[in-house]
């Protein structure tokens, strides 16, 4: 993805620029190519239909086609190239509802709230040729037959469907797809993982059920069907007569825009960051025994766990000392923070102030566990999470936060983590470069750090 960053910037210089040199004009060809290649495979076609479309952009080059002329071939090209995605996802039998993910992220923040269950089916077929039309089939044959308060996810890889049941467990899960025709589940495999059991988040119980695939079982019987669905039906709140939809889980393209934009980013910043770091990790080694830069275990997107890199602030036997300064601790259980606390060093007080121990997290970005705003990951282990705390572990985590902008060290646990779900569901351009203001104002007042 740092190409696609490049074949941007690129377009941009030539098609500002009063002096197309040919070499710029060239290099600005094969960059648009670049994109246009990108944006194939974001509509997921196959190449054979993308190159064609990149290589006219080098043929433009060479009959002496400008920079404008370019920038607006490879803007109409991306735009067409989406289009036809979402016609031919419409053509294959899909309903017209595109995107999963409110409905999806709704079902979860109440099951979360209510501790209740829920059940997530992974559905699929073996074979390598028409499996995108045998899916498209078993989601329109299944999706009638479902609960009202189900629903039918369409997965991004076009290998699998995904159903999604709340308030089931793996019994009601197995008689309730078990209403599919039976010629629908030959040959199928079904797979199931339920909540919060086998994960908290979608995409974990996603890849639990996927590993449980076996052949599609029949759920006991017209007997048993029959049950759940008159329990099904005594279940429903009276207001809900809507029937399940089928949705449709697309790689969005915002993702490829924030991953260029963080390495774009990356890369304006690296010729300040790098040899500032470098001179602070020579003073943190002066300064104490030990790594200038350490490593330490945080949870990431869905739960992984990731190494984040940060200047070592403090002793090297800080977590020894942790046991004998638990009385001093001023938040409350699972968060541990003492004010004055003695196992900061003298380099380390300075950069915890201003946050410059945080710096080498820019390597966690470049490596893609991290991005430039987001929830800020946390020492709090997924064995002391509350279920509803779970949400913020949806979204990736990133170096600017809400809570770092409002709080910074002076929040607890459970306040961290309703500020953390409130920008996981308000992010955009503005709200993020909002949050980056204020951030940096919070760092220069000092503003709850400790």
């Amino acid at each position: 993805m740092w190409l696609a960053g490049c074949s941007l910037v690129a377009l941009a210089s030539a098609a500002l620029s009063n002096t197309e040199g040919p070499w710029l004009l060239g290099f600005a060809a094969i960059m648009g190519a670049q994109v246009v290649v990108l944006a194939g495979r974001a509509a997921r076609l196959p190449s054979w239909a993308t190159w064609p479309f990149a290589l006219a952009c080098v043929a433009m080059y060479a009959l002496g086609y400008g920079a404008a002329d370019l920038v607006i071939y490879v803007g109409l090209v991306a735009v067409l190239m989406l289009v036809v995605d979402r016609f031919a996802l419409l053509s294959a039998g899909h309903s017209a509802a595109l995107a999963p993910a409110d409905p999806i992220a709704r079902d979860f923040a109440r099951v979360r709230r209510e501790e209740s269950p829920l059940a997530v089916a992974c559905i699929s077929v073996g074979g390598t040729r028409g499996v995108s039309r045998r899916l498209a089939q078993i989601a329109r044959e299944l999706a009638p037959r479902l609960r009202m308060t189900d629903a039918v996810v369409r997965a991004a890889t076009d290998r699998e469907v995904v159903v999604v049941l709340p308030g089931a467990d793996r019994r009601v899960a197995v008689t309730v797809l078990a209403r599919a025709p039976a010629a629908q589940r030959t040959d199928a495999l079904l797979g199931i993982a339920t909540f919060p059991e086998d994960g908290q988040t979608f995409a974990s119980l996603k890849e639990v059920a996927r590993s449980r695939a076996r052949p599609w079982p029949d759920g006991g019987g017209p007997d048993a069907d029959q049950r759940e669905r008159t329990r099904s039906r005594a279940a429903q709140p009276a207001a809900e007569t809507v029937r399940p939809a089928v949705f449709v889980e697309t790689r969005p393209l915002t993702a490829h825009i924030r991953r260029s934009a963080d390495l774009l980013a990356l890369a304006l910043m690296a010729p300040v960051v790098i040899p500032l770091v470098a001179l602070l990790a020579i003073a943190v080694k002066l300064d104490s025994p030990g790594p200038a830069i350490v490593r330490i275990r945080r949870l990431g997107r869905d739960g992984r766990p990731f190494e984040l890199f940060k200047l070592r602030s403090m002793t090297r036997d800080a977590d020894r000392m942790k046991e004998e300064l638990e009385h001093l601790n001023t938040l409350p259980w699972p968060d541990f923070k003492i004010t004055d606390d003695p196992r900061v060093t003298r380099v380390g007080r300075l950069l915890r102030k201003y946050s410059l121990d945080e710096l080498p997290q820019l390597g966690n970005v470049l490596r893609g566990e991290m991005t430039f705003v987001g929830p800020r990951p946390c020492s709090v282990k997924l064995a002391d999470y509350d279920l509803w705390q779970s949400e913020r572990l949806d979204v990736t985590p990133g170096l600017v936060g809400r809570w770092q902008a409002e709080g910074r060290g002076s929040a607890d646990f459970a306040e961290r983590c309703r500020l953390d779900i409130r920008q996981a569901r308000s992010r955009s351009i503005r709200v993020n470069l909002r949050l980056v203001v204020a951030t940096v104002r919070s760092v220069f007042v000092s503003k709850g750090a400790y």
